[in-house]
């Protein structure tokens, strides 16, 4: 569990646990996006394995930067995302059409996806930009249950069409 998206992901990616020079302040792992989109084992065994790989996002947070990127496809493009952006969208892209879309496209070869939604997403603690505890806290159960039928319909789809699949859950660092 790390304090932030990028250094779980990267973890998760690379395979090794992050040490921050024993020092959990610094939080960031420097070329993270690098690891997640282009030099990780994950990667490179599925495709020495023949897999199509698909990263599928809301919000092209991980994409900010313009990582070099290893995955067959993803849903959004290289001039979708401006360097001077932190890749946090109002507007978010529909992660379930584009995953059936995905894995419609899909060859007959075994496919990878790699999907992240920042969903149900960060609780404002301060009393600036807060709603206010109540309000919070149904903004975040509401956001919950969106999150998980997605989650579900997601996980269905893949059932359907996979018996045997091999899913991944995790939160990236929690709510």
């Amino acid at each position: 569990n790390y304090p932030t998206t990028l250094a779980s992901n990267a973890s998760f990616f690379s395979m090794k646990h992050h040490f921050f020079n024993k020092d959990l302040k610094s939080e960031e792992v420097q070329f993270a996006r690098d690891i997640i989109f282009n030099t990780n084992p994950v990667l490179e065994i599925l495709k020495k394995n023949n897999y199509t790989t698909n990263y599928i996002t809301d919000t092209p947070y991980l994409l900010s930067n313009r990582p070099k990127m290893k995955y067959d496809a993803t849903n959004y493009g290289f001039w979708d995302v401006s360097f001077i952006d932190n890749g946090i969208r109002d507007q978010r892209a529909n992660v379930l059409e584009d995953f059936k879309r995905l894995r419609i496209t899909n060859d007959e070869r075994p496919s990878f996806f790699f999907i992240q939604y920042l969903e149900p997403w960060h609780i404002h603690t301060r009393e600036i930009g807060s709603a206010g505890k109540e309000k919070e806290r149904e903004m975040y159960r509401d956001r919950l249950y969106d999150s998980n039928a997605k989650m579900q319909q997601i996980i269905d789809i893949i059932l359907e069409n996979d018996k045997e699949a091999l899913i991944v859950m995790m939160a990236d660092h929690g709510g």
